[in-house]
């Protein structure tokens, strides 16, 4: 006979989510519809499923062991392959992310995201030691960081230590210090007077821990969603500013009679105030700084979250003016014939369509209207499609897109889920899942009273629905002894858009 391993023992059809005896208290798929968004038209069981196959191939191809017990790292492929780099803070960043919203779904998320904190202990910057050097190099199998900040990394990285706080809670493996407090010491950082990374009276996000300038910018650290996330776990009302700066910057660079006013690209660097496109890129010499290239590239994605998560007006207007001219003849509907580079006025640089680190931005931008649903199905199709996965950077850019388009990317304010623990035993209790075997095979029973008709939905890990059907209040008893091994995610849906989700694995 068939065994059977509930990952998920208890889920409570009331006015909460999932909740879980694994640890998670939001876990992997939560399967969002966030207010005035879209999704794609192909399901929510198939984008989930799309996204669990892109992070089990991202960690195969680029989580790395690093040289000291238990901790570890993402291969900073392309900066080139063939440099000493282990990895960069901006790719951390995205992993600590990653890690931290498909717990539930991988059981060792918390094993990584720990060992990828760790790593960033170990390797502060040179200018702020609560802050963590940009690149980390590999020689003869030893790691070493000896440089300063880049800032989007550093805020990745604070902004996921408070999505762990809110995942996990407590602290770190071998630490103890909590996952918020950690976070509250980077955010605090931030805004010092020597060595931050946000100036304190041009509220602009800086280029870095070394940078003495207030009004060098970069568009991709434009994070509007992870400032409202800092200003929650601090109360602190600068984060306001930092804001209301941000929505400057952008009307400096695409309002009426400025250089991406009929396009609403933004350049990857700035300066000055108004703000003005920098060809120089704050001295560090970064190639087309002044036009819409791989900085710039992520900026759709940030202004959407902001959309997304807050209901910005701002950043609803922002990616309108953008997405009605992306939308247009730049790609004929289609996101994968979005160029990587554009200068403001909507010229393509070069030849080159399809890069993640492009299409899946702007295709996330797609989920801010309805008449865009074209562009992201067409987009969706494209990011899903495991043939274009094929370096680390726009890999991790466009898994943490795909999160968000499906509503697996949480709001790290929003109220936490308590967490219950269950015996393992099989014993039914107040609106328990209860699992066993018997002469017809295994049977899960649903024990969970709802007010209103629910629909139960068992879904294989390959996006199939294998079984759907509806539950009275009360009890539902369904027979699972003829499904073949392997996980299954098991999604109950009540009329009111009440959503839990669970896991088990049938072996």
């Amino acid at each position: 006979m068939k065994s059977l391993l509930f990952k998920s023992l208890s889920i409570l059809l009331g006015a909460s989510a999932a909740v879980f005896a694994t640890g998670e208290l939001r876990p992997f798929p939560q399967s969002i519809d966030w207010p005035n968004c879209i999704k794609p038209s192909v399901g929510q069981a198939s984008m989930d499923a799309s996204i669990a196959s892109a992070y089990d191939s991202y960690k195969k191809s680029y989580l790395k062991k690093a040289d000291v017990a238990g901790q570890y790292y993402v291969y900073a492929q392309g900066n080139p392959a063939s440099s000493s780099d282990a990895t960069v803070s901006e790719q951390h960043g995205y992993a600590m992310i990653l890690f931290a919203l498909m717990g539930g779904y991988d059981d060792s998320a918390k094993i990584y995201f720990d060992g990828c904190d760790a790593l960033r202990r170990r390797f502060p910057s040179t200018q702020n030691s609560a802050l963590t050097a940009w690149k980390i190099s590999l020689k003869n199998g030893t790691l070493s960081g000896n440089t300063d900040d880049a800032t989007d990394g550093d805020l990745d990285m604070a902004y996921a230590l408070l999505l762990a706080d809110k995942q996990w809670g407590g602290s770190p493996a071998g630490s103890s210090t909590t996952y918020l407090d950690e976070a509250k010491t980077m955010i605090a950082a931030f805004t010092a007077s020597d060595n931050g990374i946000v100036d304190p009276t041009t509220y602009r996000t800086k280029l870095g821990d070394w940078s003495s300038s207030g009004e060098d910018t970069r568009s991709s650290d434009w994070m509007v969603d992870h400032m409202r996330a800092f200003k929650a776990a601090t109360s602190d009302a600068l984060w306001d500013s930092v804001e209301l700066e941000i929505y400057s910057n952008i009307n400096d660079l695409t309002g009426s009679g400025k250089p991406g006013s009929s396009t609403g690209l933004v350049s990857d660097f700035g300066t000055g105030i108004p703000l003005s496109p920098d060809p120089s890129g704050g001295g560090t010499g970064e190639n087309n700084a002044d036009q819409f290239d791989w900085n710039g590239c992520r900026y759709p994605w940030r202004m959407t979250m902001a959309f997304q998560q807050y209901g910005s007006a701002e950043a609803k207007a922002a990616m309108d003016k953008l997405m009605t001219w992306a939308s247009g003849s730049p790609t004929g509907g289609d996101p994968s014939q979005f160029n990587a580079g554009y200068t403001l006025s909507g010229s393509a640089q070069g030849n080159d369509q399809g890069e993640l680190a492009f299409v899946a931005p702007i295709t996330l931008a797609g989920t801010i209207d309805a008449k865009y649903q074209s562009f992201l199905d067409n987009g969706w199709t494209y990011m899903a499609d495991p043939a274009n996965h094929v370096e680390s950077y726009g890999d991790a850019i466009n898994l943490l897109c795909m999160l968000a388009i499906a509503g697996d990317w949480w709001n790290p304010t929003a109220n936490a889920v308590k967490n219950i623990t269950t015996s393992a035993a099989p014993r039914v209790t107040a609106n328990a899942i209860r699992t066993f075997a018997s002469a017809a095979g295994v049977k899960v029973m649903f024990a969970a009273p709802v007010s209103k008709q629910t629909t139960l939905s068992l879904v294989s890990a390959a996006g199939r629905s294998v079984i759907q059907t509806k539950c009275a209040p009360g009890t539902t008893t369904i027979s699972l002894g003829h499904l073949a091994s392997g996980c299954y995610f098991v999604k109950l849906h009540s009329v009111d858009g009440i959503s839990s989700v669970g896991r088990i694995v049938i072996q």
